[in-house]
Parts: C-alpha cells; sequence; structure tokens
C-alpha cells in the first residue's frame, strides 16, 4: 500500500501530457518539411466567377525553365532552378535554398479550358489564370410563373 501511495504522490499527468505534446510536435514537423521538399514548388489555388487562379512563387527560375499543362482536370507545373556556382575562394557558409528539377501536379475541381489558359511571370512570382468552359458554368434559371 506505501509503493502505491509513493507513486501517486510523484505522479505528474502534466508532464506525460507535455511529453505526449512534444511527440507529436515533432512527427508532425518531420513530416511537413518531408511534405514541403517533395511537392515543391508551394502553390496557392483559388476559385473565381470565371474560373482558377494558380500562384507559386518561383525564385531564382527563368520564365524560359517553367512548364505548364493542363490534362483534364489536372494542373501540372514542372521546371528547374539552376545553382548559383560560387567563384574561387569563395564557399557557402549556410544553404538552405533547393535547386534542380521540381514538379507539382494538382487536382483541380472541375474541367478548364487549356485554350484559354494564361500565365504572367512577375518577380519571381507565376500567375496562371485557368477558365472555365462556358457550357461548364453554373447558369442561372428562371422561374416562370403561369
Amino acid at each position: 500500500m506505501l509503493d502505491q501511495m509513493t507513486y501517486w504522490e510523484t505522479w505528474d499527468p502534466f508532464l506525460e501530457i507535455r511529453q505526449l505534446q512534444e511527440k507529436m510536435n515533432q512527427n508532425y514537423y518531420a513530416q511537413s518539411k518531408e511534405k514541403a521538399s517533395q511537392n515543391s514548388p508551394l502553390i496557392n489555388v483559388w476559385s473565381g466567377q470565371d474560373g482558377l487562379v494558380v500562384r507559386s512563387e518561383l525564385p531564382g527560375v527563368s520564365p524560359d525553365d517553367i512548364d505548364i499543362s493542363v490534362v483534364g482536370q489536372n494542373f501540372t507545373i514542372k521546371g528547374s532552378v539552376k545553382p548559383y556556382k560560387t567563384k574561387d575562394g569563395e564557399r557557402y557558409i549556410r544553404r538552405e535554398r533547393n535547386y534542380g528539377d521540381f514538379s507539382r501536379t494538382v487536382k483541380l475541381p472541375y474541367r478548364v479550358d487549356s485554350e484559354q489558359t494564361e500565365a504572367k511571370f512577375h518577380n519571381g512570382v507565376l500567375t496562371v489564370t485557368l477558365k472555365r468552359p462556358q457550357e461548364d458554368k453554373p447558369r442561372k434559371i428562371a422561374v416562370k410563373s403561369e
């Protein structure tokens, strides 16, 4: 009985909760980093009345090195980031930016008209406007009274 009493007096449930939370945070951040590197580049997609807009930050990428395609409802962006070549006597102190080939495919919520797709690249930000086909746009149907 004394052993049980000692255990309960020294047991801290909040310590166990904090330890569990730390383990969960470590797992979450490890998975986030892994996903971010696999899914480079990061993109934002939003919908408007006429279609979709896809925006991605691509620092250090030349517009000539970007390939965009739409097949069905799949939007794909591919490209290449060339590494900076150091000069004689220079060396990296810290190197965090990725370089090399990248690819990202996103399933769109509806079909788009690839003939009306526009892509603009300004200050390292790619903006792609994808128009929804006229026949797929929601139509308001008037109700007639008799």
